[in-house]
């Protein structure tokens, strides 16, 4: 069952992914410039500058021609195929929030390495979320991996929710020590960073730095 927020956080992502369409190509930079803004990756700003170098071309030409030239025809029609194309991307970024199956999945024994880089870019991408929104990282469940839901984090927990189980099973540790990892958390409210649970639960620096790329502490 969706939640409100979680009904708010994807309307706003539809609303991003027909902007190119619904300003005839001249927003056509939108959505890979908010996609970028949410996940920190930069291979999204070079897109949405590519999208808008070739949306402001495709203007000019079209400004620049008589009403019955055919080059400016092509500049119109450059301008609809931009639109349709970001519009397209940008939905094809969305269904993986809300598909049953996440596509790194599908691909996994096609090309592992490939894999690989698309499983630590979406680790990157969920950290984002998680640090800017936190709304929409709880419709995500970002850092369960125990509960039933339709993103893939890239392996992250949530070391203040997660429970016991999903600690063992995550961090790759002990019942032992997930056991009083949970019960120090219980007793202090929470965790405010990697550098506090060290402080507080007896685990090796080298243990720590294993732990810095997959913990959220939310």
């Amino acid at each position: 069952m969706t939640t409100s927020s979680g009904r708010r956080a994807f309307f706003w992502e539809y609303v991003v992914a027909i902007v190119p369409v619904i300003t005839f190509g001249l927003g056509a930079c939108v959505p890979s410039v908010w996609r970028a803004a949410r996940s920190g990756l930069r291979r999204f700003y070079v897109l949405g500058a590519a999208y808008g170098s070739v949306s402001l071309a495709c203007l000019v030409v079209s400004a620049n021609s008589g009403p019955d030239s055919t080059i400016g025809a092509l500049g119109g029609g450059g301008l609809v195929l931009v639109a349709v194309t970001s519009t397209c991307q940008a939905f094809g970024w969305i269904i993986p929030m809300r598909g049953s199956r996440d596509p790194i999945e599908s691909t996994a024994h096609d090309d592992p390495v490939g894999v690989g880089r698309a499983v630590l870019d979406r680790r990157r991408e969920a950290r984002k979320i998680a640090e800017t929104d936190p709304e929409l990282a709880s419709v995500l469940k970002i850092g369960r991996p125990g509960t039933e839901r339709s993103y893939f984090d890239g392996g992250l927990i949530d070391v203040n929710h997660a429970d016991m189980s999903e600690i063992h099973a995550t961090l790759d540790i002990s019942g032992e020590l997930a056991a009083e990892i949970v019960s120090v958390r219980e007793s202090v409210g929470g965790f405010s960073s990697l550098n506090e649970l060290g402080s507080l639960v007896a685990i090796a620096p080298k243990e720590l730095e294993r732990f810095r790329s997959i913990t959220l502490f939310l």
